[in-house]
């Protein structure tokens, strides 16, 4: 009779589902000892089989073949073990397999048809064992789960054993042993005094949360094998770049679901984030950041229009900005309603819960780590920008035909050259030499501007713990250097850590965070790229003797004024300081078996202060004073000087901006749980929070300022001066006093039957102070429902040994945001005194939404989990739908109102995707080992009620209108049309017909472009380990995303290109002679402004499409080019040093690592040399493109 016999082992990935074959192996085992075909003791079978080289696993399974033996053994061990040599012939299982494992710590243990491979017993054990007292019993999990091969010594002595296949174990102790210890991989050691009993029974708890596969929600840590949200975990050595400044960095393509855009190498910016898309139209999209159970929010009040730009750069960072990732143990990402209900507000954009590492079981360990980061400066290599030859020839082409400049050129270049020469300052001759010398200059700007930067962080941690007390104390510094002169970043962080089980029923845990930053930026008036980018390779940054070379950048009062970018680098910038300070207390109580109270109670507070500069020597004061610095005055005070032009007659100006944010929360919440009848579980929770937020700060900026004199600053008249009595009076004082409380009930409900079927329903109810008077209002009930069915768990399922789990996971839930850009009540900006009428001023700031409610998100989630081949291959596909309801739009009124328009609940907007991961490990042996990942997302975000707003053209064209149908970020271009016979462009459908509406001229005019958004992302990963040595690659994908190409002309019209501007290469291919135009689509030199503006010139426009036809070729669908991309993101080498080589260095472990990051990336090559991910639309951002950077760490553990 044949017989399926089943081949078990205990990766420690899948603890869950070894435990679950540890039953089946009963009862197959009870069978086959039943079965009167078998004859013959198992180890009196046979084998006969010849290996050379070989792993011990493919032998083990060589003999399950041959005999149909049920073999259990920890996969992990059996892999270290020395290949093997092996020829038997018609020889016993039980002398072959004490030959093969004759020179190891471990041997077989016989149970009829079951074989155990279990760590030797040393031969000691097996005297002592001669004497007089037995202790027999049963080792379980905390499931109540059997747990085979537990190691049982009597403390202080060899004397021991291990368990059977039930977890059952029996020993002889002699009388005056004490204490037993129990230990099993990966589980907590437990120590019980014997006293006078002789049948001790021992639960093991997890030493580690992986193990058990625990999710962390921040309110709850659930089973995975119970779990029915959408969830996603990474452990933090997953993620880990020695690069990286902080963990939201680390994360773009780790994980499915999750979108990250990192618009600039600046160190310190915050990426943006995305879950599933963009939940709200008007309100923030950013994640909650949630740490140890705690939310966090950003340092300074960011508007949400600040937060959901994709051009803004935000420098100040994010809630998590000030966490050391080196303190990070584990990150979770919730991305359904299941898993963000309970948290409330702002969850529909997801929830990303970091778990901070604590001390594990052992004597306090030391660890080091450090890391030094090379960055490659950005080059002119893959710019396309044109060099100096290819420069000064555009300027003899504009001086062939005659085209004229709108106002005075900068005596630079080949132009200052040939004024010198009709002024007869030089001769004919010196004129063609100095000609020669520009055409060979070809000055590196981004050399001048830009360094190849050297960065470190450096991390110091002790930790440990014994059964009561866990501690992890950790001290970090950063010291960033950006590749622009001048950009550096400087942080500190400290961490102590504390759990402690006080009693057998209280345990309490404190802990603390402080962290310090200094960041240098230059002032955002300047952009160093835009500027190397922009600037003539032509012109020169000093003069021949060294003295910095300026020339006339604009014009002031009858005078050109001067510029150089080092002048005003050397004498403005921007400085932000950060510190911030979070403690978190917790307290947990078993008031019954059953029954726990929960209470965790959290203050953070933070302050950010900005400093911003210039002074009385940069070209940013000289345009306010319409005076070069040491320019005399004009001796007329009715010169329009005096009265319409200068703003600032001395000194410069300094911004300060001081934010103070203190936030704290209170939560207490009951949790039971109990198992009936071995099958049935429930667990539910209810609890109370309080939270509260108050920003603090003012914003001041002075006038007069004078850095170089001991900061003092200088006063003028201001009847003298009007226009800066009106730039002081715009400047006023700005005070931030912002107050949020949020008052909130929650519950949790879950029931499992079997691990077979498990229901979860959550519900909380957010109360704020948002609404005013509105009781109605104020509360917002959020809930969700979900289930799991573990098929895998069924009895139907267990002959299909190839696949280990298989479970089909749905939700269904209601989740809410508040608004900050609306209010139930009028708001008025109430202003100052008027000079003239001597009355105090308010100005209406925002109509009342009197209907004002909580944006709603309805939210759908179904999935499948499954594990294949015991573990090799490893995966879950989720399909979820996302509706936005009563989205806060703009909506259009009456004049008579005192506004155009007003806020209101009525938009609407859905996301609907796939998220889907999948790991596999082709290869796995003792020395080497394969692993793949791969893991992706789609997101369709669709806005199907936007409101009535009146839309501009620029908002069609920038990406920020808000359109039904269409996604959000949807940008729309005019239609080329190709160059006519002057070279010049034209476009299609831009003639105006009589009694056409403004909406219908855009509809015709206008081509949809696509987003500025990908519709799909992900990333894949592979690495190879053999033995003490691993190589690894992170790869990065985003597709469906359009990009506008940079403009190749000045927004306010085309004029000839000024001495100091660069060009781009394009330009070579230009137009230059009729006929031209049916082999290139670039225009021809001209100063012809091509005036759009309506009823100007004499176009007979009626409605403005557009400034002029330049700024229109800049914006056409010619200026498009596909967004998608593959990125090489990460290609890492390490290698952990022998335990011989540790005990030379006195350590227990160590490791170096060397990483390189933006490797390589593949992408459209109309983008010609500009990185995909620099999707700004408009200039002076401040952002540096992605450049390859080198990583050097090394890790030692004491």
């Amino acid at each position: 009779m044949k017989k399926n016999h089943l081949l078990v082992h205990f990766p420690k990935r899948r603890w869950l589902k070894i435990l679950l074959a540890m039953k089946l192996v009963f009862f197959l085992t009870l069978a086959f000892s039943l079965s009167a075909a078998a004859g013959v003791y198992s180890q009196d079978q046979k084998v006969s089989f010849e290996f050379e080289d070989a792993e011990i696993l493919d032998v083990l399974n060589e003999i399950k073949t041959q005999t149909g033996l049920c073999f259990i053994y920890n996969e992990d061990k059996i892999v270290e073990l020395d290949a093997i040599n092996i020829d038997v012939t018609d020889k016993r299982v039980d002398k072959v397999l004490d030959a093969i494992f004759e020179n190891t710590n471990m041997e077989c243990k016989f149970q009829d048809e079951v074989i155990m491979v279990v760590d030797r017993v040393p031969e000691p054990i097996l005297k002592e064992q001669k004497e007089k007292k037995t202790i027999n019993g049963k080792v379980i999990d905390n499931d109540g789960l059997a747990l085979p091969g537990v190691t049982v010594i009597v403390k202080g002595s060899f004397l021991g054993t291990t368990t059977d296949v039930n977890g059952k174990y029996k020993i002889v102790v002699p009388e005056k042993a004490e204490v037993l210890v129990y230990s099993f991989v990966g589980m907590i050691n437990q120590e019980i005094t014997l006293g006078d009993k002789t049948e001790i029974n021992v639960t093991l708890q997890s030493a580690a949360e992986k193990l058990k596969e625990i999710v962390v929600t921040g309110y709850q840590k659930i089973e995975k094998r119970k779990l029915s949200s959408s969830v996603i975990t990474v452990n933090a050595e997953q993620i880990k770049e020695g690069g990286a400044l902080s963990v939201d960095n680390m994360l773009q393509g780790k994980i499915a679901g999750l979108s990250v855009v990192n618009n600039t190498s600046t160190p310190g910016v915050a990426p943006k984030i995305r879950i599933r898309g963009a939940s709200s139209i008007s309100g923030n999209r950013e994640p909650v950041w949630v740490v140890d159970g705690v939310i966090l929010e950003d340092p300074v009040p960011l508007s949400p229009t600040e937060l959901n730009s994709l051009d803004n750069i935000n420098l100040i960072g994010n809630a998590i900005s000030s966490l050391n990732p080196e303190d990070i143990e584990r990150i979770d990402v919730l991305k359904d309603a299941s898993a963000t209900a309970i948290y409330g507000v702002k969850a529909a954009n997801g929830v990303i819960v970091i778990t901070t590492k604590k001390g594990k079981i052992g004597p306090a360990k030391v660890q080091y780590s450090t890391n030094f980061t090379f960055n490659e400066r950005p080059s002119y290599k893959n710019l396309n920008r044109m060099n100096s030859k290819e420069r000064i020839d555009v300027s003899k082409e504009a001086v062939e035909r005659g085209l004229l400049y709108n106002q005075p050129p900068a005596h630079v270049s080949y132009e200052g050259a040939l004024y010198d020469f009709y002024a007869k300052k030089i001769s004919y001759t010196e004129f063609l030499e100095k000609v020669k010398f520009f055409e060979e200059q070809n000055t590196d700007w981004l050399d001048i501007l830009f360094r190849n930067s050297v960065s470190q962080k450096h991390n110091l941690s002790i930790s440990g713990a014994n059964e009561k007390t866990n501690y992890y104390f950790s001290g970090g510094f950063t010291n960033s250097n950006g590749t622009f002169k001048g950009n550096d970043l400087k942080q500190y962080n400290a961490t102590m850590k504390i759990n402690s089980k006080l009693t057998e029923k209280l345990n309490v845990g404190l802990q603390l965070r402080v962290s310090a930053s200094e960041r240098n930026y230059q002032h955002s008036a300047i952009d160093p790229f835009q500027y190397a980018y922009q600037t003539s390779r032509a012109i020169s940054s000093h003069n021949q003797d060294g003295s910095l070379s300026y020339y006339n950048k604009s014009q002031g009062h009858d005078v050109p004024l001067q510029f150089n970018i080092l002048n005003e680098l050397d004498n403005s910038g921007r400085n932000i300081e950060n510190q911030s300070l979070n403690f978190v207390a917790n307290l947990n109580y078993q008031l019954l078996p059953d029954l726990r109270l929960g209470s965790v109670i959290s203050l953070n507070r933070s302050n950010t202060y900005q400093k911003e500069w210039f002074n009385d020597k940069t070209h940013i004061a000289a345009g306010l004073r319409y005076l070069n610095l040491g320019d005399p005055f004009p001796t007329n005070l009715d010169d329009h000087f005096y009265t319409g032009q200068c703003e600032l007659p001395y000194g410069g100006q300094i911004t300060n901006d001081d934010t103070k944010h203190t936030s704290y929360s209170v939560r207490s919440d009951l949790n039971y749980k109990k198992t009936f009848f071995d099958k049935h579980e429930i667990s539910t929770t209810v609890g109370t929070e309080f939270r509260s937020s108050q920003y603090d700060g003012i914003k001041t900026t002075q006038m007069g300022y004078l850095p170089d004199r001991g900061n003092q600053f200088v006063d003028a008249d201001m009847i003298k001066f009007p226009k800066y009595r009106e730039r002081v009076e715009r400047f006023k004082d700005v005070i931030t006093d912002r107050l949020t409380n949020v008052m909130s009930f929650y519950g949790t409900f879950t029931y499992s039957y079997d691990y077979r079927y498990i229901a979860n329903f959550n519900i909380r109810a957010d109360g704020s102070n948002k609404f005013g008077q509105d009781k109605d209002n104020r509360f917002l009930p959020v809930w969700s429902v979900s289930g799991r069915w573990n098929m895998h768990n069924e009895k139907w399922f267990k002959n299909m040994l190839w696949l280990n789990q298989l479970s089909i996971r749905g939700s269904y839930g209601v989740q809410g945001n508040i608004a900050s850009n609306a209010s139930p009540n009028l708001l008025v900006n109430l202003g100052s005194r008027d000079a003239t009428s001597g009355h105090l001023v308010s100005t209406l700031d925002m109509l009342p939404n009197p209907m004002l409610r909580w944006e709603k998100t309805k939210s759908y989630n179904l999935a499948l989990d499954f594990t294949v081949f015991n573990g090799r291959i490893s995966g879950n596909v989720d399909l979820y739908k996302k509706k936005g309801e009563d989205m806060i739009v703009s909506r259009d009124v009456s004049i008579t109102t005192g506004s155009n328009s007003m806020t209101l609940n009525a938009g609407n907007i859905e996301n609907k995707g796939f998220d889907i991961n999948i790991n596999m490990t082709p290869i796995r042996s003792k020395n080497f080992t394969w692993n793949l990942s791969v893991n992706g997302g789609r997101n369709i975000n669709t806005v199907t009620d936007a409101g009535t707003s009146d839309l501009t053209y620029e908002e069609y064209l920038s990406g920020n209108a808000v359109i039904p149908g269409k996604a959000l970020n949807s940008f729309y271009s005019y239609k080329f049309g190709g160059l006519d016979e002057n070279g010049l462009p034209t476009y299609k459908d831009i003639e105006e017909t009589d009694g056409i509406t403004k909406e219908e001229m855009y509809a015709k005019m206008l081509a949809f472009s696509g987003k500025r958004t990908p519709d799909i992302e992900g990333g894949f990963s592979t690495t190879l380990r053999y033995k003490k040595w691993s190589i690894g690659a992170i790869f990065f994908y985003s597709l469906g995303r359009d990009i506008r190409l940079n403009p190749l002309y000045e927004s306010t019209g085309q004029h000839l290109p000024n001495p100091q501007q660069n060009m781009d290469d394009v330009f070579v291919n230009r137009w230059r002679k009729p006929g031209d135009e049916k082999h290139t689509n670039i225009p021809t030199l001209s100063n012809d402004p091509l005036d759009m503006t309506p009823s100007i010139f004499g176009n007979g426009r009626q409605i403005e499409i557009a400034k002029n036809k330049w700024e229109m070729y800049n914006k056409s669908d010619l200026r498009v080019a596909s967004g998608d991309y593959l990125r090489l993101r990460t290609l890492s080498l390490k290698h952990s040093f022998s335990e011989h080589i540790c005990d030379k260095l006195h350590v227990s472990d160590a490791n170096f690592r060397v990483e390189v990051s933006n490797v390589w990336t593949l992408k459209d090559k109309k983008l010609r040399g500009r990185d995909p991910e620099q999707i700004s639309f408009s200039k002076n951002t401040g952002a540096i493109p992605m450049t390859p950077t080198y990583t050097l760490g090394f890790d030692v553990t004491f």
